[in-house]
């Protein structure tokens, strides 16, 4: 799991896409503090010759999609994927609200998030 806040994978997020000169950004250009606390597979973000990219929708997808893996892997349970994701309850009901996010069991996410432009 991250070892942070939803806040906080945003902001290492961002500040990683904007130092960044590579078409590829992975674990390996993440802080050493917190690359050696994701596991392998949890931020992949490729930037397959993309001429802009909208941050702001960038961060918006990362922070769906990790709260559907929080929810899936905590079967739906509110209170358990934000414990999960380091945020309260109350921040999760709200992001779950205004992302669209499931909030039932969904599989279909095995690592956190795999993005692609």
């Amino acid at each position: 799991h991250w070892p942070g806040n939803v806040r906080e994978l945003e902001h290492v997020l961002e500040r990683t896409v904007a130092l960044s000169q590579e078409d590829t950004i992975d674990e390996v250009h993440l802080p050493k503090t917190q690359a050696t606390d994701v596991p392998g597979g949890i931020v992949s973000l490729v930037l397959s010759g993309a001429e802009n990219v909208e941050m702001t929708s960038i961060i918006t997808d990362v922070e769906k999609r990790l709260i559907d893996w929080a929810l899936a892997r905590a079967e739906g349970n509110l209170a358990k994927a934000a414990e999960m994701l380091g945020i309260p309850r109350s921040t999760m009901q709200y992001k779950v609200h205004r992302l669209g996010g499931k909030s039932q069991k969904s599989p279909e996410f095995d690592v956190p998030f795999d993005y692609e432009l």
